[in-house]
């Protein structure tokens, strides 16, 4: 069939679709909304970076999802929820990568995501949440009384250097502040013990009751909202090769999916993907990673080379395809890359790898920070480590040019959406979602 009759017969099956397919990716990085109808981005795309990858390590070496990204998270899923009923979005589904995937908590934050999610008003989380906010405020608190407290004594050791000695006077002026501040400090730890407590409690509670109640019927008329699941390393690499093709139909070399927990692999050729590998090193665990090895620059690319990425081997492959936030970042902020420069067209690996040279000379983030101030604060700590790994992944696999996507595991799950509400009538008019078209956003505020 002619490349006319695929676009009109296309055409056709999407103007059937009626309801607008929504996604929330819950990622290391951020988490984040976005809104199909048919094969157009609907101006709706609402993100968080609660960073849930900062994950906390127990005695016993395993890892945990902090409770504080854990309650921001949270109450961004409930914005996320009023803004899909708000807009009418008919279907939505949920995923989870690799921070709740790993975490040994990851069940019981996705238990109480889900509760918020689905509508059913659950007095656990929303507790919850204020305990962990209470408990950050009133830490907050006895910082700052810690550091007034060091700065008085700091003040009385200078008044016994500048004299030799120090009044009566002044030392029981002194030992008064320093007794108040003290008590005051040792009533707010008191309180923080309490709430540590209490978030302690209600996050077991709140577990008990979402395993209790999960799969209660919603709210008559409620969105048809999925339950999130958690997609295995492999599941997300196809879905992000499956992105690439997505406005790729002609796409071949290797896709590679940067998050903050993982990066994935995968061959795309034909419009087809193969070969899923996903690997433990997303751009926050590599900083985990340098910080107990103590490695070096030139030690740490080639640990990051030879060892990190050992094992890998595609063949010969000419182009990479770089998708995810962080790469998207250094695309943008580094390169200045953007829709009217080079942004999703080939550029020579050498180029890149120069750039890269170039960023991690810097010895510091603030030397970073005043070359290339765009950076988001929210990176900044991880674009060497980013740049460092892309540089990896090129001379590993003897990489020829690299093409930075704006498409990715998100335009993949709306591929199958479509694939399964229009292709069983019109199987032909799957191959118009890959026709190279880009989707404008707008991106919409969240409160708080």
């Amino acid at each position: 069939m002619s490349n006319e009759g695929i676009t009109a017969r296309a055409n056709a099956a999407a103007s059937e679709v009626h309801e607008d397919f929504g996604i929330i990716d819950i990622g290391s990085n951020t988490i984040r909304l976005v809104a199909y109808r048919g094969r157009e981005r609907l101006p709706i795309n609402v993100k968080a970076m609660p960073c849930l990858g900062d994950m906390d390590e127990m005695t016993d070496g395993s890892l945990i999802l902090n409770t504080t990204n854990m309650a921001t998270a949270l109450e961004a899923i409930i914005g996320f929820r009023n803004v899909i009923v708000e807009k009418d979005i008919g279907v939505v589904q949920a995923i989870a990568t690799a921070a709740p995937r790993d975490a040994s908590n990851g069940d019981i934050f996705l238990n109480m995501a889900n509760r918020v999610l689905l509508g059913e008003d659950d007095e656990h989380v929303v507790a919850f949440i204020s305990a962990v906010q209470e408990r950050d405020t009133s830490a907050k608190e006895i910082d700052d009384l810690k550091a007034e407290n060091e700065d008085l004594t700091a003040q009385i050791m200078e008044a016994v250097a500048a004299k030799g000695r120090i009044d009566a006077k002044t030392a029981e002026k002194g030992d008064k502040q320093k007794a108040k501040k003290l008590a005051k400090l040792q009533e707010e730890q008191s309180q923080l013990i309490a709430l540590k407590g209490i978030a302690s409690a209600i996050h077991e509670a709140a577990t008990a009751s979402v395993t209790a109640h999960m799969g209660s019927v919603r709210a008559q008329g409620a969105p048809d909202i999925e339950p999130i699941r958690i997609i295995a390393g492999v599941e997300e690499a196809q879905l992000a090769g499956k992105g690439v093709v997505y406005t790729r139909p002609d796409a071949n070399g290797l896709a590679g999916d940067l998050g903050g927990g993982s990066l994935e692999l995968i061959r795309v050729k034909d419009g087809e993907v193969r070969q899923p590998t996903s690997l433990p090193i997303g751009s926050r665990r590599l900083r985990a990673i340098k910080k107990e090895t103590g490695l070096k620059k030139d030690e740490w690319e080639s640990y990051i080379q030879n060892t990190l990425l050992d094992g890998i081997d595609y063949g010969k492959v000419k182009t990479f395809y770089a998708i995810g936030g962080s790469w998207r970042e250094f695309a943008k902020k580094v390169l200045k890359l953007d829709g009217l420069n080079n942004f999703d067209k080939p550029i020579p690996a050498k180029k890149i790898i120069d750039k890269i040279d170039e960023l991690v000379a810097h010895t510091s983030v603030d030397k970073l920070m005043e070359t290339y101030p765009c950076i988001d604060e929210k990176r900044k700590h991880d674009m060497k480590n980013t740049a460092r790994l892309l540089k990896a992944v090129i001379q590993k696999l003897g990489l020829k040019e690299i093409v930075f996507c704006e498409t990715g595991v998100r335009e993949g799950l709306n591929l199958e959406f479509l694939s399964e509400n229009e292709c069983e009538e019109e199987p032909d008019g799957c191959e118009m979602y890959h026709d190279g078209i880009r989707f404008p956003v707008l991106t919409l505020a969240m409160a708080g």
